[in-house]
């Protein structure tokens, strides 16, 4: 009999430990406010009170010398060896995050409540600035920030121009957060098509969230289809060599970066897959 509980206690240990690794490996995103950094380790509260001991040696050095006490900040990575311990693979602070209140250098855009990329149709009734004014064609009139659109096409955009709007819908159902804005008369133009690139200066210090589909994977480099139609180069030299090689074509990710150069080059800091 006492061997028997001593087999059973031990199954147990080995069954928790098991149980225990499972979750470790599970991706997992936490918010908090940093308390310190120090050199690769960031110590974060987390929201539920726990103090945590953050190894970020896989977050790129940038992001870790922009942390300062008191910020928010999201973690994505996983769990460590113990309940205190975590393991980033990319942190985002609040300060640049929309969904939090944050804002993209230079730009007030309206709140995003939908994440899902929309395309609009419609006739430009006005530009002033950053904003566009757009009468659709189900009869609505949509204020669109269009602050990502770069100059040369908010340039081109003139009173009744027929045009297709590529964002998400604002706070308020008359506002738009523009990503891109194509006119009909664009070469290859097909109303509500995307377009696989757009010309002009690129905002290459903001966070860029793209979602899509894997197209394939070559050492360091990404191929990604977007939502929103564009062919993507994605250069992942400094996403962690586990996460580049889990990842194969068909896979739908979300890739964390910033452009370089034009909007079909990304450099990312992180790839974020989701189960299938």
């Amino acid at each position: 009999m006492k061997f028997l509980r001593s087999f059973v206690a031990v199954t147990c240990l080995l069954l928790a430990g098991v149980a225990g690794a499972g979750a470790a490996d599970d991706w997992q995103r936490i918010h908090g406010k940093v308390q310190s950094v120090s050199g690769n380790t960031v110590t974060v509260k987390a929201d539920d009170g726990r103090v945590l001991t953050v190894d970020a040696a896989q977050v790129s050095a940038d992001i870790r010398g922009a942390l300062a006490p008191g910020a928010g900040v999201t973690l994505i990575g996983k769990a460590g060896a113990q309940s205190n311990q975590f393991t980033a693979q990319y942190i985002q602070q609040d300060a640049s995050d929309p969904l939090r209140g944050g804002t993209i250098v230079g730009q007030t855009p309206p709140a995003v409540t939908d994440r899902s990329w929309q395309r609009v149709h419609g006739t430009v009734q006005s530009v002033s600035g950053n904003t566009v004014t757009v009468k659709t064609d189900d009869g609505r009139t949509l204020t669109a920030h269009a602050g990502d659109v770069s100059a040369e096409i908010r340039g081109s955009l003139a009173k009744d121009d027929g045009v297709t709007l590529i964002g998400f819908p604002g706070s308020r159902t008359d506002h738009f957060l523009a990503r891109y804005i194509q006119k009909d008369s664009a070469p290859g133009a097909t109303g509500a098509s995307a377009p696989s690139a757009l010309p002009g200066p690129v905002d290459e210090k903001s966070w860029q969230k793209i979602h899509g589909t894997v197209n394939s994977v070559s050492g360091t480099t990404l191929s990604l289809k977007a939502d929103d139609g564009r062919a993507i180069n994605v250069d992942m030299k400094e996403v962690g060599e586990a996460i580049r090689q889990s990842l194969s074509a068909g896979d739908k990710v979300t890739v964390n970066g910033f452009y370089r150069g034009d909007q079909n080059t990304v450099a990312a800091r992180f790839v974020q897959k989701e189960s299938k």
